[in-house]
């Protein structure tokens, strides 16, 4: 119940008027989930920013990893250093990922410790690939939570009771480690060991729908019906039935239920 509570609590905080709701109500569907996954992903972040010269600077060194395979930008018309996320893919033939870890962090220069330690983490050759965002606009203060998301094969479960794995353990108490300054917003629905760091399943088909984008859009499937903000009750009540209809654990709603059934 905590996970539904805060994310409750942040639409409450951003559309629980009669008039804020009213205002959503009235937006297209694209619009409408394009504000619940803003509200949900993204918070100011004041210190996270870089010169470009700085960024390509960063992003030089990391491809100098004897790990590193490539590294490239998601949007790849943008010019090398700047603002987007950047893909740093691993030398290893590692099977299709099938959980994430996401991490927030203070600086750009968190963000480049965090990336050399996850190379050089022992749980590496479980590691398909990770990203990281560069911000090179001095301008840019409401960025995405997950600064950092790693994707990779898990492990054999070492706590039932959460779904804990041996590498999403691993690779946390790793990166946890470094001496960064995290931040604590992070999506959610994600299991949240530490502050700044989230881990979950990914979904059944990865490329088209991400962990966030399901939940966002389960959650836009129940305000789509409610004709007022709707009280806590039936929020949860409406989203565990919508998170099960799309096999999202209800009860664990950073786990997807096909791979609960597979560990137990």
């Amino acid at each position: 119940m905590e996970k539904y509570r805060a994310c409750y609590d942040i639409l409450k905080h951003r559309i629980g008027t009669p008039e804020e709701y009213m205002a959503f109500k009235k937006k297209q569907a694209g619009e409408q989930f394009n504000d619940l996954y803003e509200y949900l992903t993204m918070n100011e972040s004041l210190h996270y920013k870089a010169t470009e010269e700085q960024s390509k600077h960063m992003l030089n060194e990391l491809q100098k990893n004897k790990n590193v395979s490539l590294i490239l930008a998601q949007n790849p018309s943008f010019p090398w250093g700047s603002s987007d996320y950047y893909h740093i893919f691993i030398n290893n033939e590692r099977p299709a990922s099938d959980r994430r870890i996401v991490i927030n962090v203070k600086s750009m220069d968190g963000m480049y410790q965090i990336a050399q330690a996850i190379l050089g983490c022992a749980a590496i050759s479980e590691i398909n690939e990770f990203k990281v965002y560069v911000n090179s606009d001095p301008d840019e203060d409401s960025l995405k939570d997950d600064k950092i998301v790693i994707y990779y094969k898990r492990g054999a479960i070492i706590n039932p009771e959460s779904g804990l794995d041996a590498t999403t353990n691993q690779i946390i108490e790793h990166i946890s480690n470094a001496a960064v300054a995290f931040i604590s917003e992070l999506f959610p629905f994600y299991y949240i060991p530490h502050i700044g760091i989230g881990w979950g399943d990914e979904t059944f088909e990865p490329s088209v729908v991400s962990f966030s984008m399901l939940r966002v859009k389960c959650i836009l499937q129940i305000l789509r019906f409610q004709e007022s903000f709707p009280s806590f009750k039936d929020f949860y009540s409406g989203l565990k039935t919508t998170f099960f209809n799309v096999s999202i654990d209800p009860e664990k709603p950073w786990l997807m239920k096909q791979i609960v059934k597979d560990a137990c």
